[in-house]
């Protein structure tokens, strides 16, 4: 069986002993990817973290991850909202919304 060299995949035993698989890449957070390197659950979840940081590396906008309920959340509803088109200038607007793509909260 031929071996396949991930991008990106730093692979380590843990201090537990087990082996781990973390997703590594600059200017982005550092995850943890579940299951043996093998497995269908593995490539989805590696697949997922490149197609990420490839579209926020490339310029386009990431798919966003919102919880219900949490700030990020509210301050998307807001800016979405007719009260934050109304208050604001069309120039305090763009800048609000960039700034809150850039942000490291996510």
């Amino acid at each position: 069986m031929a071996k396949v060299k991930f991008r990106y995949l730093r692979k380590y035993i843990d201090r537990l002993g087990r082996l781990t698989y973390q997703f590594r890449r600059n200017g982005f957070r550092q995850q943890t990817i579940k299951g043996p390197s093998d497995s269908a659950e593995f490539r989805a979840a590696y697949n997922a973290l490149r197609a990420e940081s490839d579209a926020v590396a490339t310029g386009q906008e990431p798919t966003p991850r919102l919880t219900a309920g949490s700030v990020d959340a509210w301050i998307n509803r807001y800016q979405r909202s007719d009260a934050f088109a109304k208050v604001l200038s069309i120039s305090t607007q763009k800048r609000r919304t960039a700034s809150s793509r850039t942000s490291p909260t996510a």
